[in-house]
């Protein structure tokens, strides 16, 4: 895919994304999240994405996603639980590493459906369904050395998985059983179930000893 298709996709599928999906127009929120990309941006290895587009959404879920052509979505959730701005910090390298290796455009190009009669509906529907495991080790791995990198210590680094470990576990405990969940199709909203269990990826990010 060109950098012109990319982008093209790109506008058309946020403006997709965001008829189905309300956004936080919050100064403070926005304020934080640009001061803690922006050391992380001369950092990316994809310079020709010489501009992110970021979306705050309105939904207490936790979650964060990216699409072609650098277009970032986070979870308003994501920012009642974090600690601290280096926790978001990981949350927010993660899509740029993301973007990086073009996970949005390797996962829709591996899928067989390509005579959907909605293709941005399709791509939807791929990425709540999730990127493969190793991409999401891979993008953790990068988060994790740029927040190194960043003077941040391990412990400091990994704060973010901690906490949504425990995330997880009060979620699991508070759910009940759902008969028809597994009949209905996954929504970006429950993106968060896609990921590998937060403590594989705790165990994966504290082998690492150098940046």
């Amino acid at each position: 895919m060109s950098r012109q298709d990319e982008d093209r996709v790109g506008r058309a599928l946020d403006r997709y994304l965001l008829s189905k999906h309300r956004t936080v127009d919050d100064s403070g929120l926005r304020r934080r999240l640009f001061e803690a990309v922006r050391p992380l941006f001369g950092a990316r290895r994809r310079a020709e994405v010489a501009e992110y587009h970021y979306r705050i959404l309105d939904s207490d879920r936790i979650g964060a996603f990216s699409q072609f052509g650098g277009y970032v979505y986070i979870n308003r959730g994501v920012f009642d639980l974090v600690a601290n701005d280096v926790e978001l910090q990981f949350v927010l390298a993660r899509e740029i590493a993301h973007v990086d290796a073009q996970s949005c455009a390797e996962l829709v190009a591996q899928d067989d459906a390509t005579d959907d009669p909605d293709p941005l509906a399709r791509i939807v529907r791929l990425l709540a369904a999730g990127l493969p495991e190793e991409a999401e080790f891979q993008a953790d791995t990068w988060a994790y050395r740029q927040m190194i990198r960043l003077g941040h210590s391990p412990h400091q680094s990994l704060g973010f998985l901690r906490r949504y470990l425990g995330y997880e576990e009060q979620r699991q405990a508070l759910e009940k059983p759902d008969p028809a969940a597994a009949d209905r199709a996954p929504g970006l909203e429950d993106h968060w179930r896609t990921l590998p269990p937060a403590v594989d990826r705790l165990e994966k990010l504290r082998v690492l000893r150098e940046p």
